[in-house]
């Protein structure tokens, strides 16, 4: 444009006919009206592209919470309460290989065979449900977790994945729960005894499988013993039975019984019994 029309244009004080004939003429060019626009255009522009960055932020972490979370009840199943998947989802450093001292709890159902003879399968998968779901909350609030179930079996970890302070005693605690719940409630009608096997030492933690079908898993003399421990309640007839390092860990008002020592399959040095007293 050779010749432009701007604000400078106008009279001072222009009436309505004069300001129109000056702004709406094709050659005007108001620079400050421009600049106006052109800023408001901007920030409006910079404001949509920084809601539309935080909102896909948003979604793309709540899809990074929920594939964990999925991977979570994958490999630990439905039992798991939620705010222990969430943390779990959120530090997979507690998933990785490592060496942990840790405390295993292994329960048993006590003459399930028998029991299994006499209900229908859906019936007897009704009761083992119900008998897991109450078990699996005495775990988890005694601050540990159950990583597999075997049959009619299942076995917990107590500051493995998730790190716990006095696991030994929370194990003990959560044993002595068990036991209460089992004399005091049916589980789809039918009354389950259990026998526990509870040792403490290193294990041998980590994820094992394949992307599709993970599982977390223990490895370790002290898994053993826990499960060896949970046999011997049929020899001492009693329904609690715990290693010398778990009872060596606990305060002396847990109510333990020293039974003597013992030894223990496939393992060389002998074991001190301990009972839990009523």
């Amino acid at each position: 444009m050779g010749d432009f029309l701007s604000y400078e244009d106008l009279p001072l004080a222009p009436n309505r006919d004069a300001f129109y004939s000056v702004v709406l003429s094709p050659d005007f060019l108001g620079m400050a009206s421009r600049l106006q626009e052109v800023l408001i255009i901007g920030a409006v522009t910079g404001i949509a592209a920084l809601a539309v960055h935080r909102a896909r932020h948003v979604v793309q972490a709540r899809a990074v919470a929920e594939t964990g979370r999925r991977r979570m009840q994958r490999i630990f199943g439905k039992y798991v309460p939620p705010h222990v998947v969430r943390e779990l989802a959120n530090n997979e450093g507690y998933l990785r290989p490592q060496m942990r001292d840790a405390t295993l709890l292994f329960a048993d159902v006590e003459e399930f065979t028998a029991i299994a003879e006499k209900l229908p399968p859906d019936v007897l998968i009704s009761v083992l449900n119900e008998l897991f779901s109450a078990t699996a909350a005495v775990i988890a609030g005694n601050g540990g977790l159950v990583v597999s179930y075997i049959g009619d079996a299942f076995v917990a970890s107590f500051n493995a994945p998730l790190p716990v302070d006095d696991h030994a005693e929370r194990a003990v605690s959560a044993a002595r729960e068990i036991l209460r719940l089992a004399d005091e409630s049916d589980f789809g009608g039918h009354r389950l005894r259990l026998r526990i096997g509870v040792a403490s030492g290193p294990v041998a933690a980590g994820t094992v499988g394949s992307d599709d079908r993970l599982s977390y898993t223990l490895y370790g003399d002290t898994v053993n013993l826990a499960q060896r421990l949970e046999s011997l309640n049929k020899e001492y007839g009693t329904n609690c039975l715990l290693s010398g390092e778990t009872a060596s860990a606990v305060s002396s008002d847990c109510g333990l019984k020293y039974l003597g020592s013992t030894s223990v399959r496939n393992r060389q040095r002998q074991v001190d019994l301990y009972v839990l007293a009523d």
